[in-house]
């Protein structure tokens, strides 16, 4: 009998362990440990504006007629602006710093622009630099290896009319001062000789400063613009969610299993109590049910007539 009791006390202390554990098991689906990601942190790449202006030129050969309806090819100069825009991710910043001068260097550029802002971990570093035009895709080709690109536009736009704009403009100044040279030579009075020569020295500026514009298309100075953006990332390991220790789930989960486990042993003892009345029932019901059956095989006395 002993023997029989330990027994089923251990199944029974087996089956709350089990109980115990899937609890615990349904805990981590429900509320599951928070792991890691890795985040990058750094300053803002974005672009910036740049005023200066470079422009280039080239030959276009376009088909036209002469006076006599022939065709013929004609050359005609054409100024444009090409402009390319390179954003970079660096985490070896004063390396790729490094390695942006060099090619600038290497393909004879000129550096027209220089920004840096912040701190390390988060520096910014802005570069305007101009290139010859038959080395601007060598440029932008070795830019776009350094760091980690994250931005790319190159625009090209012609300039031909602004440029023919400011020559015709050039021309009517030269045509006016002239003029008012010529009228120096006349007589008249010391206040419109004054006005005349206050005109002289305007129409002069005017052509100072229109000088400076047409410079930018003189072939001299023919560059393109390529604008650098290096912004310095940093990586950390940041937790994504809180860590339950396995001491808190395990008190949560016997809290949960005591009550349900004795409700299930409450269960099974009603079933097991139940059977057991309705064997004994069964039992006490089985005489009944023989005579019953008794009384029903023997066959009826006939009736008199």
């Amino acid at each position: 009998m002993r023997r029989y009791i330990v027994r089923g006390l251990s199944w029974a202390a087996l089956g709350f362990v089990v109980l115990w554990g899937l609890r615990i098991g349904a805990g981590y689906l429900e509320r599951p440990n928070g792991g890691t990601a890795t985040v990058r942190q750094g300053a803002s790449g974005d672009g910036f504006e740049l005023e200066k202006r470079n422009y280039a030129s080239s030959k276009v050969m376009r088909n036209t007629s002469d006076q006599a309806g022939n065709a013929v090819v004609a050359a005609m100069d054409q100024k444009y602006e090409r402009v390319a825009d390179v954003r970079a991710r660096a985490r070896a910043f004063d390396d790729d710093e490094a390695a942006l001068r060099a090619a600038a260097v290497e393909h004879g550029g000129v550096v027209q622009l220089e920004h840096k802002q912040g701190l390390r971990g988060a520096r910014v570093l802005h570069l305007a630099v101009g290139v010859p035009p038959d080395r601007f895709d060598g440029f932008v080709a070795a830019a776009r290896t350094i760091g980690v690109e994250t931005y790319l536009t190159i625009d090209k736009q012609d300039r031909t009319n602004a440029w023919r704009e400011l020559e015709a403009k050039r021309a009517t100044l030269e045509a006016t001062r002239a003029a008012l040279v010529a009228l120096k030579q006349q007589s008249g009075s010391i206040q419109e000789r004054t006005a005349l020569e206050d005109r002289i020295l305007e129409i002069h500026e005017q052509l100072q400063t229109l000088g400076v514009s047409l410079g930018d298309f003189d072939q001299v100075n023919e560059l393109c613009t390529v604008k650098l953006t290096l912004a310095e990332e940093t990586t950390t390991r940041v937790a994504t969610g809180p860590t339950i220790p396995l001491w808190q789930r395990a008190r949560v989960a016997f809290e949960w299993a005591v009550p349900m486990y004795l409700r299930l042993l409450g269960a099974l003892l009603s079933a097991v109590l139940i059977a057991l009345i309705g064997s004994v029932v069964a039992e006490r019901l089985r005489p009944w049910s023989k005579t019953l059956a008794q009384a029903e095989a023997q066959p009826r006395s006939p009736e008199r007539t």
